[in-house]
């Protein structure tokens, strides 16, 4: 869910990775979940061929849940579109979406539980980001140290415009 594409194949960029652990019967005994900070300024700054992460450009070809969210083109959002890589060839945002819910509903993520990384509360804070109208720009310091950009005005940070 949280991967992109990159310009070298065969690398990504990671959010977390979640390791689900299952018993003898199949149900879940456990997970842990680790957390990777890979290239976080390229997040906010991407390039041809690249791709910011996957589940962006899914929920905004989820359908419903896009309504919901008041998502629609990834070509709205300033980190979306600086690249023009919006569709991977072969693959289907809208069915990667689905294929998303549906593991979730495998491994036994309730629907209530699932539409947390989606809620209104997590977009309000990660569409700011996508949102050039919402953030100040990333100030560049060095090829080692990452860019921060920050909301203008973080109470009125909003999941479109």
């Amino acid at each position: 869910m949280y991967n992109s594409l990159t310009a070298t194949g065969g690398t990504s960029r990671f959010g977390k990775f979640v390791e689900i652990q299952f018993d003898a019967n199949g149900r879940i005994s456990g997970a842990a979940i680790r957390t990777y900070l890979l290239e976080r300024s390229r997040v906010v700054r991407i390039t041809d061929p690249e791709r910011n992460y996957h589940c962006f450009y899914q929920l905004c070809a989820s359908g419903n849940d896009a309504d919901k969210y008041k998502l629609s083109n990834p070509r709205q959002f300033h980190y979306l579109n600086q690249s023009k890589t919006y569709e991977l060839e072969g693959v289907s945002n809208a069915e990667e979406y689905k294929n998303t819910r549906r593991a979730m509903d495998i491994v036994g993520i309730s629907h209530d539980d699932q539409v947390i990384p989606f809620s209104a509360e997590d977009i309000d804070k990660a569409i700011p980001v996508l949102d050039p109208s919402e953030i100040e720009p990333p100030k560049f310091v060095s090829e080692y140290t990452c860019a921060q950009s920050l909301v203008k005005n973080p109470s009125t940070a909003t999941a479109s415009q």
